[in-house]
Protein backbone atom coordinates (compact mmCIF):
# COMPACT_ATOMS: atom_id res chain seq x y z
CA UNK A 1 0.00 0.00 0.00
CA UNK A 2 1.13 3.37 -0.91
CA UNK A 3 1.32 5.38 2.08
CA UNK A 4 1.58 9.07 0.26
CA UNK A 5 -0.39 11.78 1.59
CA UNK A 6 -1.16 13.09 -1.37
CA UNK A 7 -4.89 14.57 -0.26
CA UNK A 8 -5.99 17.98 1.21
CA UNK A 9 -9.14 17.95 3.52
CA UNK A 10 -11.11 20.87 4.40
CA UNK A 11 -13.75 20.49 7.30
CA UNK A 12 -16.15 23.63 8.05
CA UNK A 13 -17.44 23.84 11.56
CA UNK A 14 -19.47 26.27 13.18
CA UNK A 15 -20.07 25.64 17.46
CA UNK A 16 -18.90 22.19 17.72
CA UNK A 17 -16.72 21.91 20.79
CA UNK A 18 -18.27 18.71 21.55
CA UNK A 19 -17.53 16.66 18.70
CA UNK A 20 -14.29 18.47 17.46
CA UNK A 21 -12.12 16.69 19.30
CA UNK A 22 -13.37 12.96 18.34
CA UNK A 23 -13.09 14.44 14.70
CA UNK A 24 -9.72 15.53 15.10
CA UNK A 25 -8.31 12.42 17.33
CA UNK A 26 -9.67 10.27 14.14
CA UNK A 27 -8.04 12.22 11.35
CA UNK A 28 -4.92 12.25 13.70
CA UNK A 29 -5.03 8.40 14.34
CA UNK A 30 -5.30 7.88 10.33
CA UNK A 31 -2.54 5.48 8.37
CA UNK A 32 -3.24 8.08 5.48
CA UNK A 33 -3.04 11.94 7.06
CA UNK A 34 -3.76 14.73 4.36
CA UNK A 35 -0.97 17.01 3.66
CA UNK A 36 -2.61 20.11 4.57
CA UNK A 37 -5.68 19.71 6.63
CA UNK A 38 -7.85 23.34 6.83
CA UNK A 39 -10.46 23.55 9.07
CA UNK A 40 -12.74 26.63 8.56
CA UNK A 41 -14.39 27.91 11.81
CA UNK A 42 -16.94 29.77 11.03
CA UNK A 43 -17.49 32.15 13.70
CA UNK A 44 -18.14 29.69 16.55
CA UNK A 45 -19.31 31.43 19.91
CA UNK A 46 -18.51 28.15 21.97
CA UNK A 47 -15.15 26.49 22.84
CA UNK A 48 -14.07 25.51 19.42
CA UNK A 49 -11.15 28.22 18.32
CA UNK A 50 -10.08 27.09 21.35
CA UNK A 51 -10.28 23.42 20.54
CA UNK A 52 -8.79 24.09 16.91
CA UNK A 53 -5.51 26.22 18.63
CA UNK A 54 -4.59 22.95 20.46
CA UNK A 55 -4.35 21.32 18.13
CA UNK A 56 -3.22 23.25 15.86
CA UNK A 57 0.08 24.23 17.20
CA UNK A 58 1.11 20.78 17.88
CA UNK A 59 0.27 19.45 14.30
CA UNK A 60 1.97 21.60 11.77
CA UNK A 61 -0.39 20.77 9.01
CA UNK A 62 -3.45 21.66 10.42
CA UNK A 63 -4.37 24.67 9.50
CA UNK A 64 -7.18 27.09 11.07
CA UNK A 65 -9.25 29.92 8.91
CA UNK A 66 -11.57 31.65 11.76
CA UNK A 67 -14.07 33.57 9.95
CA UNK A 68 -15.97 36.45 12.01
CA UNK A 69 -19.18 36.33 8.98
CA UNK A 70 -19.51 33.90 7.00
CA UNK A 71 -17.54 33.47 3.87
CA UNK A 72 -18.66 30.94 1.48
CA UNK A 73 -15.69 28.78 -0.46
CA UNK A 74 -13.01 30.17 1.70
CA UNK A 75 -11.88 26.54 2.57
CA UNK A 76 -11.78 25.93 -0.81
CA UNK A 77 -9.89 28.64 -1.85
CA UNK A 78 -7.33 27.80 0.49
CA UNK A 79 -6.75 24.66 -0.48
CA UNK A 80 -6.47 25.49 -4.01
CA UNK A 81 -3.36 27.53 -3.22
CA UNK A 82 -1.78 25.23 -1.09
CA UNK A 83 -2.19 22.82 -3.62
CA UNK A 84 -0.86 24.88 -6.26
CA UNK A 85 2.04 25.87 -4.18
CA UNK A 86 2.95 21.66 -4.01
CA UNK A 87 2.62 21.49 -7.60
CA UNK A 88 5.06 23.90 -8.24
CA UNK A 89 7.37 22.75 -5.35
CA UNK A 90 7.64 19.27 -6.32
CA UNK A 91 9.11 20.63 -10.23
CA UNK A 92 12.03 22.31 -8.09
Amino acid sequence: MDNSRNYLLVTACKNEAENLPDLIKSVIAQTIKPIVWVIVDDGSTDKTSSILKFYSTRYTWIHVIRLYESKRDLGTHYAKVVEIGFKYAIQY
